[in-house]
Order: C-alpha cells, then structure tokens, then sequence
C-alpha cells in the first residue's frame, strides 16, 4: 500500500520520511536508489541505523561501506532461516548489535559463528490497547459476518502465502472435521480469493469466510473461539500474540516464537508443522472443550500476552540505543 498507513499514522509525530528507492522489477540494480539512501544518511548525520528487513540489508549492506562517518547499524532477523554464507559475511557482518525477534532465531545465528555478544532478543511488541478480550462485540461482529449466533468460529489471519504460512492446510484440516455448524475465517491479502478456491475445491466453501485485507482485525478475531496459525516458519507471530491478547484458545505450529510463549494444554495448543491430521484432531479436541475449560486456556493467553506490549518492547530498544551510545 505504498506506506501510506505508515505515513498517515507516524506524521503527527513529526516523524519525517525520507524515500529513496523507485520501484521496478530491476530497483536492486538501480544506482540512484543506493545513490539517495547513501546522500540521506550521510546529510542526517544519524546515530543508528535500523536495518528492519532482508530487502532493506541489501541497500545498506552496499551503502554502509561508502559512508563517512558510520552510524552504529542495527540489523533486525525476523524469521528463523538460515541465512547463506555469503549473506552472512557481506551483509549481516557489517551490524553492530544483530537483534533477534525469539531466542531460535538467536540460536540459528550463534550456530552460524555469530559472537554472541553481537546479538540481542528483543520480541516484537503487540498493542495492548487495540488487541484486547471483547466477548461483548462478539454476538455484533457474527451478525456482520453472516455467522450464526451458536456456531463454532476457527480463525487464521495472514497474507495469503501458502509455502510459508499453509493457509492450504488449515483449509484442509478444517475439511476433516465432522462438525457442521464448524466455521473458518480467514483474514488477510488474497484470501477473499485464493482461499475460497480452496474451501470450494474441498467442498467448504458454505462454511469458510475469506475477509481479505482488513483494517478491523481485532474486531473480526472477537467473533472465533479458536486462533489457527500453522505456519512452516515464523520469526516470532505477531498474530499469535495478537490472539492471545483477545482470550482466544490458539493452537500453533511448534516453530520459532510461538515455542517460547505457548504451554502446551495450559495456554494454548502446539502442533508439528505439516501435520494436517494432527491438526485437525487438535482443532476437534478444541471443539469439544466445554466452555470453562476453554475460557480458562483463553485468560492463561491473554494474561502471557500482557508481556509482549508496544511499551515493553520499545524500552528494550532505548536500552540498546543507550547501551550503544556508549560504547
């Protein structure tokens, strides 16, 4: 969306933008693009430089070696890849602190020869006043929905991007379950698309709602019972925790992150990624929860999830900018 949401939301801030690269399918190849983030951050005189995806390292991988003064660089590792030799010498090599989003992402970095005390976890931060249990707007957002009052609500929400995220998976575990008055909803890019095509190909197309991208996240999770993320990889998810903070009962793929915050049984369920008939007995044993036992697990979530706010997660940054400052 071009960072329009970004620019609407941080401009009262003052926050100033600077935009460097044009689009196009050769812009990594394109001089000027490196030429202006090199101009913007040699006039800026930065502190630090936050290096917040792949896509951003290889620009400032490449300017970083042209730059007078050196801002101290933090690079941030999201997901729990290994990242190849050469990526690992030529672009991750020029970060000052490596921060990584879970402790499997830091121990995949320490595994690749990594200094330890070049790297940091700090978890990504959820926004607590946003995401929060609201039983109370569940009866209204159903009825918008077009889900029956009684019915039972399992929810994912991603992009679509099956080969990562096997929203595919869920469709077809979710095919399995003997429950009719059992729905899926699916929020994200594409999935008002190419998820539909796949509940009508597994003859669920009754039962399964794709929503697209949405603005009203929070609101669409408190119509579920149940929080599906069965993902291949992860760095650490955001929407899991999301989930959580709204007192959803989650069931999650056992991957990075979702490992360090779920208790299998007590707070939510784990499963193996790929395991689409695991899945669906884990989602069917969900199913037959009685309520109490299912706003027990769902209070456990909400209360872990109190641990991974916005605040938290940005006093952990002003402690590492201090901590580099003084270096």
């Amino acid at each position: 969306f071009e960072y329009e949401e970004m620019i609407q939301k941080l401009s009262p801030w003052g926050v100033k933008f600077h935009f460097f690269e044009k689009s196009g399918k050769l812009r990594r190849f394109n001089v000027s693009n490196y030429y202006r983030l090199w101009k913007i951050i040699n006039e800026g005189n930065y502190h630090f430089v936050i290096v917040n995806s792949p896509h951003a390292l290889d620009y400032v991988s490449v300017v970083h070696r042209f730059l007078r003064n050196k801002p101290k660089t933090i690079i941030v590792k999201r997901n729990a890849r290994a990242s190849s030799f050469l990526s690992l010498k030529f672009k991750y090599s020029i970060g000052d602190v490596i921060v990584c989003v879970s402790k499997k992402v830091k121990e995949i970095m320490l595994k690749s020869g990594f200094p330890e005390e070049k790297l940091k976890v700090i978890r990504s931060g959820i926004d607590l006043e946003r995401f929060y249990p609201r039983a109370h707007e569940r009866e209204q957002i159903r009825k918008e929905l077009g889900i029956p009052k009684d019915a039972f609500v399992f929810i994912n929400v991603a992009n679509w991007h099956p080969s990562m995220k096997a929203q595919d998976l869920i469709i077809k575990a979710f095919s399995k379950l003997p429950c009719k008055n059992c729905f899926l909803v699916m929020v994200g890019y594409k999935t008002d698309t190419e998820g539909k095509a796949i509940a009508k190909s597994l003859g669920v197309e009754d039962r399964f709602l794709g929503l697209g991208f949405r603005h009203d996240v929070e609101r669409i999770l408190a119509c579920a019972d149940c929080f599906v993320l069965f993902s291949f990889y992860e760095g650490f998810p955001n929407a899991l925790i999301q989930a959580m903070a709204e007192g959803l009962v989650c069931i999650s793929s056992n991957i990075s992150g979702a490992e360090e915050v779920i208790q299998d049984g007590i707070n939510g369920f784990l499963v193996e990624p790929g395991q689409v008939e695991k899945l669906k007995e884990i989602m069917q044993k969900v199913y037959d929860l009685d309520n109490a036992k299912r706003q027990e697990i769902g209070l456990k979530a909400a209360n872990t999830a109190k641990e991974f706010s916005v605040e938290n997660n940005a006093q952990q940054y002003i402690e590492l900018f201090k901590d580099l400052a003084q270096r």
